[in-house]
């Protein structure tokens, strides 16, 4: 089975790489303030030091059509396979992590405790550690979902920031530094949704902000493909090895593609 630990290990690479190299741009852009065009952006005194001329400092609330937690579903709630109940150890740093705990609620389950259904685009926040504020954009994925309430759902105004380069900048270290800062709590450590919305963020021009997106996009859809791809193929070497064992199936039957 060494050829599908190689092929995972070297996906994983990949994806390590196309990660650097989004955190590269963003930082160069958004946080050395090194963009096209910035010889002509003279700096400016802000809450957070001094930014490029035209940008802005506002609270996320600013930025949100909303900010809410996700659902409070007790176990005698779940059942059924319509909605995915996701969990806080669901929430990676910029990634969807598969625990293989899967919970689900049925539609009438969803209606009658009026659940937030996700939506592609949406930014959940995992308000406990770690780490602590750890976010991951929506994508597309083969369910419907819901998620639990230690997590936050941050549904950003495109108008005013987009969602893409809202994920980029929240998992940025100098970020979940400063969301680790205020949490509190006597036996595990969480972050308020209040609190969050209270954060301030340096926000550039939404052309800008586009740019960004346009440039990073193509990477952040490899990256999503080499995920499924390592998925599938630790999926596919688990079900292989008891069966290699068992003498069910023969060395000489196996391919990797």
């Amino acid at each position: 089975l060494s050829a599908y630990d190689d092929l995972i290990e070297n996906s994983q690479r990949r994806i390590k790489i196309l990660e650097s190299m989004a955190r590269a741009l963003y930082r160069e852009w958004f946080v050395h303030f090194r963009f096209p065009g910035h010889e002509n952006h003279p700096r400016v005194a802000s809450p957070l030091g001094e930014i490029p001329e035209g940008w802005e400092v506002r609270r996320l609330e600013g930025l949100c059509l909303s900010i809410q937690d996700g659902d409070w579903i007790e176990t005698k709630d779940q059942g059924g396979q319509d909605f995915r109940l996701l969990q806080i150890s669901n929430v990676g740093v910029g990634e969807f992590v598969e625990t293989g705990n899967f919970r689900y609620v049925t539609e009438q389950t969803f209606k009658r405790l009026r659940c937030t259904e996700l939506s592609p685009g949406d930014l959940l926040v995992a308000r406990m550690p770690d780490p602590i504020g750890r976010a991951w954009l929506v994508t597309k994925m083969p369910w419907r979902m819901i998620t639990a309430v230690d997590v936050a759902i941050i549904r950003a105004d495109p108008m005013a920031i987009q969602p893409s380069f809202l994920a980029q900048a929240w998992n940025e270290g100098a970020n979940l530094q400063r969301v680790a800062a205020q949490a509190s709590g006597t036996t595990r450590l969480r972050i308020t949704r209040r609190q969050l919305a209270a954060m301030d963020f340096i926000v550039p021009p939404v052309p800008m902000q586009q740019r960004f997106t346009e440039i990073t996009q193509p990477q952040h859809s490899a990256i999503e493909a080499l995920r499924r791809k390592v998925q599938t193929l630790r999926r596919t070497r688990d079900l292989l090895l008891p069966r290699l064992l068992s003498g069910q199936i023969a060395l000489g039957e196996l391919e990797v593609a």
